[in-house]
C-alpha cells in the first residue's frame, strides 16, 4: 500500500457521495464531501476533524455492473478490506493493489458491495481540508 505523507484519513460514515459510475471493469465513486481526520504528529496535538471536497475512488478489476439509482447521498456506514483487514478509514491519497472489498450503506437504505483488484483514492483537484467547527 502506498500512501502520501499528508496524514489524512477518510471515513465513510458521514461522507457524501455525489456520483458512482461503472463500465469496462472500472468503478468511480465521487465524494462531494468526504469525512476526513487529519493527523499532525509533529506537534503532538489531537487529530483535526473535518472534510475534504472532490475526493474520488477509482476501483479497477471489478466485474460489477449496476444501475446507480439510489446510490448517492449521505453514507451511514462503510468499510473496506485492505491488506486482508477490514478498516473504517482509508489513507488520503493512496494507491492500493491486491484484494479489495468495499461495503457502503447509504442513509436512504441503499447498499453497495464492491470487489476489486486496485484502488486509487485521490483528489480531483487540489488537495484540501476544511476543519469542522462543530462542537
Amino acid at each position: 500500500m502506498e500512501k502520501d505523507s499528508t496524514n489524512q484519513f477518510m471515513s465513510f460514515a458521514d461522507s457524501e457521495i455525489s456520483a458512482i459510475t461503472c463500465g469496462d471493469g472500472i468503478i468511480r465513486i465521487l465524494f462531494s464531501a468526504a469525512n476526513v481526520r487529519q493527523h499532525n504528529p509533529e506537534n503532538g496535538s489531537r487529530p483535526l476533524e473535518g472534510y475534504a471536497r472532490g475526493v474520488e475512488f477509482i476501483l479497477t478489476g471489478t466485474n460489477l455492473e449496476f444501475e446507480d439509482e439510489g446510490l448517492m447521498g449521505r453514507v451511514s456506514f462503510g468499510r473496506a478490506m485492505l491488506d486482508n483487514k477490514w478498516t473504517l478509514q482509508i489513507p488520503l491519497p493512496c494507491s492500493i493493489t491486491g484484494r479489495i472489498a468495499m461495503e457502503i450503506s447509504f442513509a436512504n437504505q441503499s447498499h453497495l458491495e464492491i470487489e476489486a483488484t486496485d484502488l486509487e483514492c485521490r483528489f480531483t483537484g487540489e488537495p484540501n481540508f476544511f476543519e469542522s467547527m462543530a462542537c
